[in-house]
């Protein structure tokens, strides 16, 4: 890495430069409401082939009030990927390579995502 040459930054001349202290009351009402941001949705889904690759996910995370909703899952090519709702979270199963659209609704708010299955995937995205 090289000679390493120490500095010493002197504090006083960013005084008055940094902005001052944040008002979290003032920066809360600022963000709150639904107009504020941006919804989460339901995320893609990555995985491997087989039910030892499974990805479970948590819709209730994804919906307000999601923890008292029932939810419906369709997956529009079944030959890819199955999925379905168990004990409160969606488990998907990858069959073959491919990548499928799929849906997912509760209280008649439909979010869409896809699903990607490839021979080896660890469920975070890298394939």
């Amino acid at each position: 890495m090289g000679k390493n040459y120490p500095k010493i930054i002197p504090l006083s001349q960013y005084v008055g430069k940094t902005g001052g202290l944040v008002n979290a009351d003032k920066l809360l009402a600022a963000i709150e409401g639904e107009e504020a941001g941006t919804a989460v949705t339901f995320p893609n889904i990555y995985l491997g082939i087989g039910e030892e690759n499974a990805v479970k996910e948590d819709p209730a995370r994804y919906f307000v009030n999601g923890e008292s909703l029932s939810y419906t899952l369709k997956i529009d090519n079944t030959s890819v990927a199955t999925g379905e709702i168990k004990e409160g979270k969606a488990v998907f199963i990858g069959l073959k390579e491919g990548v499928t659209t799929a849906s997912i609704e509760a209280n008649g708010t439909v979010q869409k995502f896809n699903i990607t299955v490839r021979k080896t995937a660890n469920g975070n995205g890298w394939l």
